[in-house]
Parts: C-alpha cells; structure tokens; sequence
C-alpha cells in the first residue's frame, strides 16, 4: 500500500492484487505476452526498419515515448524490442491486476472540471488491457477506472484500472479541446505498479 500527497490531499493508493475479501477469486494481471507485445510495437512504429524505435517513430505512440526514458537502458535514445519486452515483463511479473489511479487536468494553469479522460492501452497490447476513463471534479481531478461491466462480479466497485501502456483523450461537453489532445492525441501515460509515481497530470494549452 501506497500513501502519497496528490495536490493538497493525502491519498492511500493500494495495488489491488491476490484474493479478494471474503474468499472470491484473485485478481489476475491483463494477459500480455511481453515478447509478442514488444515485437508487435517494432512492426507497427519502426519506419526505418532498423529494430529499433526513435522519438521520431514514436510520436504516433505516445504510451510509450512519455516514458522512453524508463524503457531505454543501453541510454541510446531508442527502444529496441528487448527493452520493450524487459520493462513490459516486469509491469506483470508483480501479479498486480489492479491499481488505482488518479489525474489532474489544466487547461493555461486552471483546473478543467467537467472533462472526460480515456487513458485506451495501445493497440500493441493486444487488447488484452482494458481501457479506463473518468470525469473530473471541480478542482480538475479524477479517478480513472474501468467500467465495471466489463470486470468480474468480484472486482466491480473497486475504481481501479489496470498496469499498461496507454494513449490519452480529454473530451468536453461544452469546450473545445484541441485535437492533439483527444483523436489526434499527443498525450500518453505508463501504469507500472513498480513506479512511485501514482497520479497523472495533464497540462493543456489553448
């Protein structure tokens, strides 16, 4: 269990995994195969077919270039399928089925309420990752889940999403967002129940 100041307010953040109160059935990771998804983001993005990804491939895969960083460990600024594979192994070795997130969202410095927040895994998971959304609250912010008709009686009611690589989409009823943010996002963030980091924030220009 994770406890954590996400602006101004204390947060427990638990990673939700094993047996469930009362007895029911564990709560299992997505089934990605690390090695197929890693080959699988090498075919779709490698332009120049060296085997490897460069930023510049990456733009159209933004789950994964927000976080080259905590992928690239020969330091090379590229992603080779190893690496790829390494990281997403180790997102799923942990038997974490489950993790709570939460996100902020600002538009020129000022909490957006109001908006919905798609975080949809890329498509190299082999839809094996459920997408996860929420709405967010006067103060910009909003816990991020998966619709719980698309989980197991057992885990319903829980308000947690599951570890992947993801592309972002912040939509509004009455105001327009840019479409880098939403169908043509630029926007992408990592669930590793590894990391410390257990919030999004999301920091939109007009």
């Amino acid at each position: 269990m994770r406890i954590f100041r996400f602006y101004g307010l204390l947060v427990v953040v638990p990673a939700l995994c094993g047996c469930q109160p009362g007895g029911g059935s564990a709560i299992k990771p997505p089934s990605v195969d690390p090695a197929g998804a890693a080959e699988a983001a090498i075919q779709a993005h490698d332009a120049d077919g060296d085997g490897k990804l460069s930023r510049t491939e990456l733009v159209g895969c933004p789950g994964l270039l927000v976080s080259i960083s905590k992928y690239d460990t020969n330091g090379d600024r590229h992603l080779g399928e190893e690496e790829v594979s390494s990281r997403l192994a180790s997102m799923y070795s942990g038997g974490v089925g489950l993790t709570i997130r939460q996100c902020s969202v600002l538009v020129g410095g000022r909490p957006l309420s109001g908006a919905t927040v798609r975080l949809i895994p890329e498509e190299f998971l082999g839809g094996a990752v459920l997408t996860a959304e929420g709405v967010t609250d006067v103060n910009g912010q909003a816990q991020l889940a998966v619709d719980d008709a698309k989980l197991p009686a057992d885990q319903r009611g829980l308000d947690a999403m599951q570890p992947g690589v993801y592309r972002v989409e912040i939509t509004h009823p009455n105001r327009k967002i840019p479409k880098r943010y939403n169908s043509e996002t630029t926007l992408g963030h990592e669930v590793h129940p590894g990391d410390r980091i257990t919030a999004a924030f999301f920091a939109l220009s007009k």
